[in-house]
């Protein structure tokens, strides 16, 4: 299957649904947790707290897994374990809501506490890679993890060199999955709600402009299809990128273009760009240059 990498648009809100059954009477979105989010080099980010040491943690909705860097580990004071990654994406930080209120380290009561799905210590961590190729092979156990109103005991980070140095780390897609989840980037708000709720009733915004595109959600990965220049393809919606991304096999086979053609650019970070016409989902159209 042919895939396009594409990060969400920073200009508009997206709310990724979750199905959940609900009754008539429980229509209305139910917000569990609001953090502040911020957009630096156009990637989302909020704040985390491990024990009581506070970080900026990536949303990363292309991820596979919750990741950590060594110099993250080292200052929250984490070891790693070794464990034995599965081959294929699959819930390794999935959480469901609880309804005990939970506590803070300092004693603060929260309204709602995150609840680790079972197995979550059972090295169900994913097989995580780098553009080399290499496997990493430890986690780390944050204890606790809080974010905004929200906390787990225990929860697994994949050590990887992928997280920006300085930041608390990467956190995937899987991690919410539990939840609708709303990007605000016109308020600065990363926002919880409950998926228990009625088909449909997701937008909360009045915005004339909005777009509703169903998704796939595979490995881990929001997919999305997408038009570049007339031509369909599957598209993967990357909060973790900062640009469009297409894989060079795909440039030639969608649109017979490569290092060589005219119009494609070098780089000084060594990538290629190249300015496409048209970039369509749903009824939003824009111009866009893509990297490969």
């Amino acid at each position: 299957m042919r895939r396009a990498f594409f990060p969400a648009l920073l200009a508009l809100s997206a709310l990724i649904y979750s199905p959940g059954a609900a009754s008539a009477q429980t229509c209305s979105l139910q917000l569990l947790n609001t953090v502040p989010l911020s957009i630096e080099d156009n990637v989302a980010w909020v704040p985390g707290t491990v024990g009581t040491k506070e970080r900026q943690f990536q949303i990363d909705t292309a991820a596979p897994d919750n990741q950590m860097g060594k110099d993250a580990m080292s200052d929250f004071g984490l070891s790693a374990i070794d464990f034995t990654p599965t081959q294929n994406a699959g819930g390794g930080a999935a959480f469901s809501i609880g309804q005990a209120q939970a506590t803070d380290i300092d004693g603060t009561s929260h309204g709602f506490s995150f609840a680790s799905t079972p197995g979550v210590m059972a090295s169900n961590a994913v097989a995580v890679y780098n553009a080399k190729g290499t496997m990493f092979h430890s986690w780390a156990n944050a204890r606790p993890f809080i974010l905004g109103t929200m906390r787990t005991d225990s929860l697994q980070f994949v050590v990887t060199d992928l997280p920006q140095p300085g930041s608390g780390g990467i956190l995937s897609a899987d991690f919410f999955q539990k939840y609708d989840f709303d990007l605000n980037f016109s308020d600065h708000k990363f926002n919880m709600f409950s998926s228990d709720h009625c088909p449909g009733e997701v937008v909360y915004w009045r915005a004339p402009g909005v777009a509703r595109l169903p998704f796939r959600y595979k490995d881990g990965r929001i997919i999305v299809r997408v038009s570049v220049d007339a031509r369909e393809m599957d598209a993967v919606i990357n909060t973790g990128s900062p640009r469009s991304e297409l894989e060079f096999d795909d440039a030639d086979s969608f649109f017979y273009r490569g290092p060589n053609s005219a119009g494609t650019v070098l780089q000084d970070d060594g990538n290629y760009a190249y300015n496409f016409s048209i970039l369509s989902f749903g009824n939003v159209r824009s111009t866009t240059r893509i990297w490969c």
